[in-house]
């Protein structure tokens, strides 16, 4: 089920008409490898490729959605996957995603939308050149690993917003109806159909759940609770979910814990929205101020809870509105200042959906205002993500480039 996750998260990433740039290495330990897929350069790529907007993205866009439902069905399963009359097509499909990649421009919706988006796009690319030297050594299970992780930053960077696109056509339904019900959520939701997504879950809720979903009973809320709050941001919605996982039955008793500080949480957004109609305030300054009160919320909540995820409803509402303003004309200092507070709503939600995003976003800050006092901070997170990473029962182990890309933000940080 992680490796379907870990696949649909390139649906998104075609759903808001971008595609990928980033250089990162593609050879190394396993160590640096596994860094590669969470870590930035510097520089992404800027490809002078086809630009938004233009009718070749569009085409191109099309493209890489028939090419990802054509590997979709061979991904998903490991005997079809490592079959030998399979790996021509395959090898074939990764070759096509891997070009169109390298024609594709992202700068211009990296200015316009998120700075980091570049950033994110790029990692795509190179991981895909991974993918096809594993495969090609005949490392297969390995390579697939590889393909569903390279994968993963196209939900994480495309499920951020609830602007449209939708993919007006999904999987046949022969290949859809394979898909247990919690890798079909996956990929509605991959596919941008919020609505859809979140129908099947609550349907899913209404029943019994089965045994062997019941250790995927916390992803299945999880996007629920980023569909209604993050994308569709509509409390009503929330509060019909968590009342829905409430009454459930085999719901882990942890998650019914979470859902009564979830409830009590939307229960106060509901009254936060009633005076937000009389006084909206939509400055930059306020809404940054409005974030940073969220995120204080969720951390005390989570804190007083010894919970890890008690206040993802405030941590979500901080990220949706952070993620819109990065939208807006800024200066360099607002947007820094956006890019550290999207970053802590990230981690503070790390092993729910967005595993490595934070450390894309405090890194964009470092690099968005060099040799200030926010790049300080925000070095000072990304460096502690890293070392927290890395270290374990054995000790901390660095790759290399990950104590490259410490040298070169610290360098920026002073």
């Amino acid at each position: 089920m992680k490796f379907l996750s870990l696949f649909l998260q390139l649906l998104l990433f075609l759903s808001l008409f971008l595609s990928p740039q980033l250089k990162l290495p593609l050879s190394g330990s396993l160590g640096d490898i596994v860094y590669a897929q969470t870590t930035l350069n510097p520089s992404p790529s800027g490809s002078e490729g086809v630009l938004p907007g233009e009718d070749e993205w569009r085409h191109k866009m099309h493209s890489f959605k028939m090419i990802l439902n054509e590997l979709l069905p061979y991904t998903v399963n490991i005997e079809a996957f490592n079959a030998a009359e399979n790996a021509i097509l395959i090898q074939n499909s990764v070759n096509k995603l891997t070009a169109t990649s390298q024609s594709l421009n992202h700068r211009k919706l990296s200015v316009a939308s998120d700075p980091t988006i570049s950033y994110v796009a790029a990692a795509f690319e190179d991981n895909l050149g991974s993918v096809t030297e594993n495969l090609k050594k005949g490392r297969r299970d390995y390579g697939r690993y590889l393909l569903l992780n390279t994968l993963s930053y196209c939900i994480e960077c495309h499920t951020r917003t609830n602007e449209p696109p939708e993919f007006f056509s999904k999987l046949e339904d022969a290949s859809f109806q394979k898909l247990n019900p919690i890798e079909q959520v996956e990929y509605l939701v991959a596919m941008r159909h919020f609505s859809n997504a979140l129908a099947l879950i609550e349907r899913i809720l209404e029943q019994d759940l089965p045994e062997n979903l019941t250790l995927g009973a916390e992803k299945l809320i999880q996007y629920g609770l980023s569909v209604s709050v993050k994308f569709n941001q509509d409390s009503k919605k929330a509060l019909a979910l968590i009342e829905k996982i409430e009454k459930a039955k085999n719901v882990p008793y942890f998650l019914k814990k979470d859902a009564a500080h979830w409830k009590s949480s939307v229960l106060n957004w509901q009254k936060f929205e009633m005076k937000a109609k009389k006084k909206a305030k939509t400055e930059p300054k306020d809404i940054l101020i409005s974030a940073e009160a969220l995120i204080k919320d969720g951390s005390s909540l989570n804190s007083k809870n010894s919970s890890l995820h008690a206040g993802d409803i405030y941590f979500l509402r901080a990220n949706s509105m952070l993620l819109q303003l990065l939208k807006q004309n800024l200066s360099k200092e607002i947007v820094a200042q956006t890019l550290l507070l999207v970053g802590e709503t990230y981690e503070a939600m790390t092993g729910n959906l967005f595993w490595s995003l934070h450390q894309y976003y405090y890194e964009a800050c470092a690099r968005q205002l060099p040799h200030s006092v926010i790049a300080g901070k925000c070095f000072k997170k990304f460096e502690t993500s890293v070392y927290s990473e890395y270290s374990g029962g054995s000790g901390t182990y660095l790759p290399t480039h990950a104590a490259k890309k410490i040298k070169e933000l610290k360098a920026l940080s002073r």
